[in-house]
């Protein structure tokens, strides 16, 4: 029988990058400029490689893709994992030489025309508080710009509005720190015994994977929507996916929607090929896929945060 090739999904967020001055005022800040300025000053990567707690991050490449600069940021480590075979029960280092390390890494969009950067955000990589310290760092040895970056989650105003308008529920993650004591409705605490739950935090996802027909009953779904707009308390986070339904019943446009902190964010499921090719995603093909999502959302960043050229 033939492997099946693995999908990766990868989640992307957007930020506002802006400089922020000894008394909290800011204003933009120029990230295509700041990459010249590392590049110029800063052009091997040993010299952009900094220490974060404990964790040593680079900035590998610095492409300017469509117009868009774009950041290839690394986080590398000595330790190797260990890996095992299905017919022993024995696991075997991975010997890394000298000059080796095992990496995780992302790619950063810039839009110098909004001041938005587009993340990737990987289950292993760095996070954007992390990659905020380190730019700051790296702004020390390239300039004596005194203003500290600064990043601001891009929020949308009509998460709700937006998500009434799909036509189908794809999927529905919900995190409630205590469910019986959660303004969830009845439908949704009823999978679980109360007893056992009782002061119990809870992370459960409803998918439905990836087929394009199936959906989650909106009946269902839409009483978990109004009760998390209604009242959040004791739910930790709230993400639901929409989409719509074509003439021959299958599902497009699917949009994932962070219901508690309105968060703009857009997903891509990436084909990895079989088991045997590994499951590292080519950060070229990553960053030309960001360019496409980018260009789609671009509507709704002016929309949240206004037209900069205007």
């Amino acid at each position: 029988m033939a492997q099946k090739n693995l999908k990766k999904n990868v989640r992307f967020d957007f930020f506002q990058i802006t400089a922020e001055d000894s008394s909290g005022q800011e204003t933009s800040f120029p990230m295509d400029k700041f990459a010249n300025a590392i590049m110029s000053k800063l052009p091997t990567l040993n010299q952009r490689v900094k220490s974060i707690s404990g964790e040593e991050i680079y900035l590998n490449k610095l492409p300017i893709l469509n117009g868009y600069q774009c950041f290839h940021i690394v986080r590398r480590r000595a330790d190797a994992p260990a890996i095992g075979t299905s017919n022993n029960e024995e696991l075997k280092d991975i010997d890394l030489q000298d000059n080796q390390y095992v990496v995780e890494d992302l790619s950063i969009l810039f839009d110098s025309s909004t001041g938005v950067g587009m993340f990737q955000r990987n289950r292993n990589s760095i996070g954007p508080t992390k990659i905020c310290e380190y730019f700051n760092l790296v702004l020390k040895d390239v300039s004596d710009y005194e203003n500290k970056i600064t990043f601001h989650p891009i929020v949308r105003a009509d998460t709700y509005k937006s998500l009434r308008k799909k036509e189908v529920i794809t999927k529905i993650n919900i995190k409630t720190s205590d469910i019986n004591n959660s303004n969830l409705p009845h439908d949704f605490k009823s999978l679980f015994q109360q007893s056992i739950m009782e002061g119990l935090e809870l992370e459960l996802t409803l998918s439905v994977g990836r087929s394009r027909t199936k959906t989650i009953p909106k009946d269902f779904a839409n009483k978990v929507i109004n009760s998390v707009e209604e009242n959040s308390t004791k739910i930790l986070s709230a993400n639901v996916s929409g989409g719509n339904k074509s003439e021959n019943n299958k599902t497009y446009d699917v949009e994932p929607f962070d219901l508690l902190r309105g968060k703009l964010i857009a997903e891509y499921d990436f084909d990895l090929g079989d088991k045997k090719s590994g499951n590292h995603l080519n950060s070229a093909s990553v960053r030309d896929e960001m360019v496409l999502l980018y260009n789609e959302c671009k509507s709704k960043i002016i929309a949240s945060i206004g037209d900069r050229n205007k």
